[in-house]
């Protein structure tokens, strides 16, 4: 998870959000939450993601390191 946590556009800091819900449902997670909050004019800013598996049992919170 703390990988994906740095998955991010070709283009920008933001997440990758397609590539990253792709990977998550490759290993029964089924629903993601993103929180991005760009308070830098380069982009930069904290970025974190909510990971649910299928039957709501588990949950991970993954923050990114700073920008």
């Amino acid at each position: 998870m703390a990988r994906l946590a740095y998955c991010q556009l070709e283009t920008s800091f933001a997440f990758d959000r397609d590539r990253i819900r792709k990977v998550l449902g490759r290993i029964q997670f089924t629903d993601c939450k993103f929180f991005e909050t760009a308070t830098e004019p380069d982009g930069g800013g904290s970025r974190a993601f909510l990971a649910l598996d299928g039957d709501n049992i588990l949950a991970v919170l993954s923050f990114r390191g700073t920008d």
